[in-house]
């Protein structure tokens, strides 16, 4: 979304200002806690007693709600055999001592549906207004008994627990990047887990190059289907279904007329002549034709009130003709009511990002619309106009895998953050926590680099940190005085049920060893392009995440440019890395040579192209000499990539690095010159130099 860079320096100010107008807001004692529960409970009663948790409880729903509250039950049922080993089973009866019941009340004590409480007695109940509740207070008390001696005792009491903010939600951009659909489960699972609400799929936008995808299948436009990856028309309805009963709702996004490469793919003639292929032109019929079809068609697949319909990033820069530009602005304007009137006639609502502050014209959005504030901060105004809003601020909530800029500091999110804090400069532009328009707060996570960025569990172990404190500040509860004690607050907690996409599921022996070529020697010449590493070693895997250690001995007779050691499709380390680059600065050409590594951030085909796109990044100071055994060491941690030469360090360069695991050589035909011999791979970093 974001395709300029923000300076560091304006980040820090702001940090900074914030310092002089935050304090600590108050936070739940630990005496006062259940146990260690992550978003903390609002209130506890305890009483001089404790349940046991034994192989004869059983899961009881209450008779007249079992097809309301079969899910919950199933997936709590699953949860404890699989964390605990106790198989128990679940059954449509009143309870007896010693069981765990779920019921629906139509009381009004649990504040709204995702309000619960919890009885813990001679038994156990689990109490709410709505499903949602339910299926809380069974996250509740799965962390409690984690977090126990022996995972089967519980002290007794009450618990009454219900969120702050309405909105407790996360963004993936799967639209330049595929999110499998079991990586999304995965997604899910956390969310429930911590009781995020609100998964926002933003399902098209462009990357470098001419990628430009739109990643669910399209039957009035089969063409517009991304081809590396999309999801049917079944598993979006299969995706809601399973993440109803994690009590997480879906937001579809369809982000127009900025970011439209995947229409404008298709469309050419729709292209915004002057703004090029990543805008629709505004001006021409055919594109509201265009996108009412496809809100026609993509709007019913979605169960959830609110349907996201971009409008971020229309910049004009490029219009020179100062009547053209502010014809153009007034448009992008009522573009936007256009197309809240034509999706609330379907009965949705309409969310926007904010910017179009930012463009010339008069017309205002309508006040139904609701507004993503990510890159304004007048939110007070916002309010006293009567938009409702959700705190997206681009400062502090915007995580970008890979990418030199933004990033979340969970530190200062856990401890000054707030979803009411919009402006730490001007604190008059902040709202108050009991402002009814301000509806919550969302963690994105934006893949600019496209589809070869940060894998799937690089991801992952980026992301999840954050959303254990967004969780808890979204939820509205503060359960530990800072960031260091809610971190140890969280050890007993952290294995979520069935999460996997953190895990690097990889063979190897008691050493981390996963793969050795013993005392084979790799000859290449011309005629010997790449050896195929094993398949099946791997898996379905072509790299390995950090930690991770490659080692080999090369003896390089030509240093001609790249001399790839290992390699993928988009990975590759070299012996030799020879490339001419011009400096900004002096305007000269300089040649760059030496031992490096590369790792492809787009589609689009660019040799060498680095995570901040400067190839120079990827080479160390290091020149392979020629007819002469070597043993280089690459070591691959987070955030960093190390070079060993006969085990001498070579130096570090601060670009996160996956092993490639598909061929030694290059896997796309351009051949080194010279002999590779013991090669060893490792999943972790070892004291092999």
């Amino acid at each position: 979304m974001f395709t300029y860079r923000k300076q560091r320096t304006v980040r820090k100010a702001m940090l900074l200002a914030l310092a002089g107008f935050i304090t600590l807001s108050g936070f739940a004692q630990k005496q006062q806690l259940p146990n260690e529960v992550v978003p903390a409970v609002r209130q506890f009663r305890a009483v001089s007693r404790e349940f046991t948790l034994s192989k004869n409880t059983k899961i009881c729903i209450n008779p007249s709600q079992y097809a309301q509250l079969i899910d919950e039950a199933e997936i709590l049922r699953h949860d404890i055999a699989t964390s605990f080993g106790l198989r128990l089973p679940v059954l449509n009866t009143k309870p007896r001592t010693g069981d765990i019941y779920l019921s629906l009340s139509d009381k009004k004590g649990f504040f709204n549906d995702e309000g619960y409480a919890i009885e813990m007695n001679k038994k156990i109940n689990l109490k709410a207004s709505g499903i949602s509740g339910i299926f809380y207070a069974s996250r509740t008390l799965l962390q409690m008994l984690m977090s126990s001696s022996d995972h089967r005792k519980l002290p007794c009491g009450t618990i009454t627990d219900y969120p702050q903010y309405k909105v407790r939600a996360m963004m993936l951009d799967v639209g330049r990047k595929y999110f499998p659909v079991n990586v999304l489960k995965d997604y899910i699972r956390c969310m429930g887990w911590l009781k995020m609400n609100e998964l926002h799929l933003h399902l098209n936008d462009n990357a470098n190059g001419d990628y430009g995808s739109f990643r669910i299948e399209s039957k009035k436009f089969p063409q517009l289907t991304a081809k590396d990856g999309f999801y049917t028309q079944l598993q979006i309805r299969e995706l809601q279904d399973f993440a109803h009963a994690y009590g997480v709702r879906i937001i579809p996004e369809f982000d127009s007329p900025g970011h439209a490469k995947a229409f404008t793919n298709i469309y050419p003639d729709l292209m915004q002549p002057v703004l090029g292929s990543n805008y629709l032109d505004i001006t021409k019929k055919e594109t509201y034709e265009l996108m009412e079809s496809v809100f026609d068609e993509f709007i019913p697949l979605f169960d959830a009130t609110d349907v996201h319909i971009g409008t971020d990033e229309y910049r004009l820069s490029k219009i020179k003709d100062v009547q053209e530009k502010e014809n153009l602005g007034e448009m992008f304007r009522q573009y936007i009511n256009h197309f809240n009137r034509y999706i609330s006639a379907k009965g949705k609502r309409v969310r926007i990002w904010s910017g179009y502050e930012f463009m010339p014209g008069t017309t205002l959005p309508d006040t139904s619309v609701i507004i993503d504030m990510w890159e304004t901060s007048d939110a007070k105004a916002k309010s006293d106009a009567g938009y409702r809003i959700i705190n997206s601020s681009q400062y502090w909530t915007y995580i970008v895998p890979g990418a030199p800029y933004y990033g979340v500091d969970n530190q200062f999110l856990y401890e000054k953050w707030s979803p009411t804090l919009f402006n730490a400069e001007k604190p008059e532009n902040n709202l108050t926590e009991n402002d009814s328009h301000l509806l919550g707060g969302k963690l994105h996570v934006w893949n600019d680099l496209g589809p070869r960025g940060y894998t799937m569990n690089e991801i992952a172990r980026l992301v999840l940190p954050s959303m254990w404190v967004m969780s808890e500040k979204l939820w509205g509860t503060k359960g530990s005085s800072d960031y260091a004690s809610f971190l140890q607050r969280i050890v007993p907690i952290q294995k979520i049920p069935e999460v996997s996409f953190t895990e690097r599921e990889i063979l190897s022996d008691s050493n981390g060893l996963i793969y050795s070529s013993g005392d084979k020697i790799f000859k290449f010449d011309k005629k010997q392009d790449f050896f195929k590493l094993p398949w099946g070693i791997f898996g379905d895997k072509d790299c390995l995440e950090y930690p991770w250690t490659f080692s080999c001995e090369i003896n390089l007779k030509d240093n001609a440019d790249k001399a790839v050691i290992l390699s993928n499709d988009y990975v590759e380390l070299y012996a030799n890395l020879t490339f001419q680059t011009k400096s900004k600065r002096t305007k000269n050409d300089t040649i760059i040579s030496g031992v490096g590594f590369d790792r492809a951030n787009c589609m689009a085909p660019v040799p060498l192209q680095t995570f901040a796109g400067v190839r120079s990044t990827s080479v160390f100071n290091y020149q392979h000499p020629l007819n002469s055994w070597v043993k280089l060491t690459f070591i691959g941690e987070e955030g960093k990539t190390s070079l060993y030469a006969d085990g001498k360090f070579m130096g570090s360069i601060p670009v996160q690095m996956v092993c490639p695991l598909n061929a030694i050589g290059n896997c796309k035909g351009e051949s080194m010159q010279g002999e590779i011999k013991n090669i060893k791979i490792f999943n972790r970093i070892t004291d092999f130099r």
